[in-house]
């Protein structure tokens, strides 16, 4: 008698099933995510290209006819989904991108700037659009357009003035203004000599000058909490670096007006004990109180930001700032400010570094 042999097939028990089930999905996930991150980095490229692309014809425009184009014309984008945003303000521009394949993503570039997610600042005004007829009345932040450094200004006395230290460091390929510095610029002021005739600026510990787009400090102690102290000019550099500022002799001229390292529109205040600009702003602001400078720091927001003569000096006990008047062959009129002392017409050597604040042109 033979033996009988029964088979017995194999199957898959449910369990198994969905296990292959459960990975296949995780599989799937993981490509899918994978997947769209390639996506979504190959459209972020193609947006920050066609940004980068507009903006080199936007130079080249301005370099073969001196001006920027009122509009964007022909093709600017590299997909039909990337919309591109253009803004002229005062000569320099704004240009974003966003893609509605990608809503969450945005970039635009400032002239003279790097590139940067999000879109173009809105709400503040460049200085350059600021007149003495448009200033704000109230404390207003405001963007230098030659490399979008932030100030305070506000109308006072009939004026635009800014209530931050300048800390533009220039360039003559930027709004005309002589390049700044020196060696001891690059040893943060250190040396053992001054200039008078060739533009430096010294960058003091507090300084702002690489803060771009930050807001400016809103301290009322004179910077010993909170500080900006922007840059530090000689005479030379404060004034632009024009030849009738930047020499050892009194060119006759009681102030010069023309140029200065304020932006466009701008320039640095008069002093004269009795008439000059910076008396009207203590006047107006400090009820011409030459003992205090309280108010001054409530509502000028001064910064003691002291001066560079060999080394830096007087930091957080005095303010000093420039003026625009001649004093000598070898002087030039200061306003300086401290808890006991408002001077409005001191005479400070041309090579000294000191802080920086503009007024709009009449």
């Amino acid at each position: 008698m033979e033996a009988s042999h029964s088979k017995t097939a194999s199957a898959f028990t449910i369990v198994e099933l969905l296990l292959v089930v459960v990975i296949i999905s995780i599989l799937a996930t993981i490509t899918f995510v994978a997947y769209n991150g390639i996506a979504n980095q190959a459209k972020e490229s193609a947006m920050q290209s066609s940004l980068e692309s507009v903006a080199k014809k936007l130079y080249l425009a301005r370099a073969r006819t001196g001006e920027l184009p009122a509009n964007l014309t022909g093709d600017t984008t590299a997909s039909p989904t990337q919309t591109i945003s253009y803004v002229k303000i005062d000569g320099n521009f704004c240009i974003s991108i966003t893609d509605s394949a990608l809503p969450e993503k945005s970039y635009f570039i400032k002239e003279n700037d790097s590139m940067k997610a999000g879109e173009c600042p809105a709400g503040n005004p460049f200085m350059q659009d600021i007149t003495t007829a448009n200033c704000p009345t109230t404390k207003t932040v405001a963007i230098d357009a030659r490399d979008n450094h932030t100030y305070w200004i506000q109308k006072i006395a009939g004026r635009c003035w800014m209530l931050s230290n300048l800390s533009y460091a220039g360039g003559t390929s930027n709004g005309g203004v002589a390049t700044y510095g020196d060696t001891r610029t690059l040893n943060n002021g250190a040396g053992s000599s001054h200039s008078l005739l060739s533009p430096a600026y010294y960058e003091p510990t507090g300084s702002n000058v690489s803060l771009k787009g930050t807001d400016p400090s809103t301290s009322t102690d004179g910077g010993a909490t909170n500080k900006q102290y922007g840059l530090l000019y000689n005479w030379c550099g404060a004034m632009g670096g024009q030849t009738a500022a930047c020499n050892s002799a009194n060119t006759g001229q009681s102030s010069i007006t023309n140029t200065s390292v304020c932006p466009a529109g701008w320039r640095l205040p008069t002093a004269d004990a009795t008439t000059g600009e910076f008396t009207q702003l203590n006047t107006a602001i400090n009820s011409g109180s030459t003992t205090s400078d309280l108010k001054l720091r409530e509502d000028w927001l001064v910064q003691r930001s002291g001066m560079w003569y060999v080394s830096f000096s007087n930091q957080n006990a005095y303010a000093y700032f420039w003026s625009s008047t001649i004093g000598s062959d070898t002087d030039a009129k200061v306003m300086y400010a401290g808890a006991s002392a408002v001077a409005l017409a001191n005479y400070y050597n041309k090579g000294y570094g000191l802080a920086a604040r503009c007024i709009t042109l009449p």
